[in-house]
Parts: C-alpha cells; structure tokens; sequence
C-alpha cells in the first residue's frame, strides 16, 4: 500500500517471546518539496529511528511520568471539586498589602502603566 504524499510511517513490532523491537520506517515525502525541507523531514525520519531502535526505554520513561501526572492531575482535580479550596487571607496580609500600595510598592494591575 502506498502512502500519502507527505506522510510519514513507523511500524514498531515486539516480539512477546524474544522481547525484541523492530522499528521499520516508511515515507513518501512529495518530489515537489522545496529541497531544505525535504532534508529537514529526511533528519527527522533518520533520528526517530535512531531513538525509537536504540533508546526505547527513554519513550517508556517518558510514558510513566505522563500517566503519572495525568493521575495527580485527576486527584487534585477530585479534591478540589470535592473539597471547594477557597483562599481567605488574613488579616495581618490585608493590613501589610494595604500598608504597601500607600508606600507604592504595590502596582495596581487593573491601570495601565504606561
């Protein structure tokens, strides 16, 4: 099957037994395409293949800190839904801002400022 102009494939295949990686790329880059872009993709193709066949416990890392955050996002999310985290300040903070802005070390961001 011939791919669409532009396009770019990677077909990884694992061996469940052997627990091998093989990485096969395939690509149709458009005959057409100015030739700096051209080499710019060519490099691209040439070194996720490089990664993908010698540094595919980097992807696996990088996978777990994914799913890991996207886990501490859910339960913050949770908690914070559940919980209702409000911000009441005190008010020994409201005195000091207060005590700030008349000294001027305090902006107001809601004027322009030039």
């Amino acid at each position: 099957m011939r791919l669409p102009t532009n396009t770019i494939r990677f077909d990884i295949s694992i061996s469940q037994d052997t627990d091998v990686v093989e990485v096969d790329v395939h690509h149709n880059l458009s005959r057409t395409m100015d030739s700096s872009q051209r080499a710019f993709y060519t490099n691209v193709v040439n070194g996720l293949y490089s990664k993908l066949k010698t540094e595919i416990e980097t992807f696996h890392n990088h996978g777990v800190l994914l799913a890991e955050n996207m886990l501490l996002r859910e339960i913050i999310d949770n908690e914070l839904e559940e919980e209702g985290v409000m911000f009441e300040p005190d008010d020994e903070l409201i005195e000091a801002i207060e005590e700030a802005k008349s000294d001027g070390k305090v902006l107001d961001f809601t004027k322009k400022l030039h």
